[in-house]
């Protein structure tokens, strides 16, 4: 008799790094996550009165970076992550409490594509960014619903995502 192959741990979701568990795959988070808002020009450059937010969700937020500086920079801002990386939940934590947010900051392992635990018109503003890398196009509809609902009225769903720009003159890519 052969034995069994081992089996590949399955996980449910739409990201592309299974190993959840990587230490580098959680460096290069942390370091995209810090790149990304400074690029923007900080956690809401784009926002008049960004005061007005008093509760804040952030859905996907993987090491917390947004969160933890969106607390800095505004200490009137009540701020809740989620995402669905355990690990990264974990890491969010810890660097919320190392810098001294953490009675205003809350993460939760969450996967917001099944459902947002939260009542109806719970936050201010929802943020949401980089998911066109793990939202089919199909969850779209549903995930916008779902983000609707939980966002006060007059409330803002913000997203953002990257523009890729591809140049090429290789005859495969016209």
């Amino acid at each position: 008799m052969m034995p069994t192959p081992p089996q590949k741990q399955q996980y449910s979701g739409t990201y592309f790094v299974q190993d959840r568990q990587n230490e580098e795959e959680l460096l290069r988070l942390v370091g995209q996550d810090r790149l990304v808002t400074a690029s923007m020009g900080g956690v809401l450059p784009e926002q008049a009165d960004p005061s007005a937010f008093r509760r804040v969700l952030d859905v996907a937020c993987g090491s917390g970076g947004w969160v933890i500086e969106a607390a800095q920079a505004y200490p009137e801002m009540s701020l809740v992550g989620i995402d669905i990386n355990q690990r990264l939940i974990e890491y969010a934590r810890a660097q919320a409490a190392a810098h001294h947010v953490d009675d205003r900051v809350k993460f939760h392992v969450m996967d917001a594509l099944r459902i947002l635990e939260f009542p109806d018109t719970s936050f201010d503003l929802v943020n949401l960014r980089f998911a066109i890398s793990f939202v089919r196009t199909w969850d779209w509809p549903i995930l916008l619903k779902k983000l609707l609902r939980i966002v006060r009225p007059g409330g803002m769903v913000r997203l953002t995502d990257e523009e890729v720009i591809h140049q090429s003159n290789s005859p495969a890519s016209m």
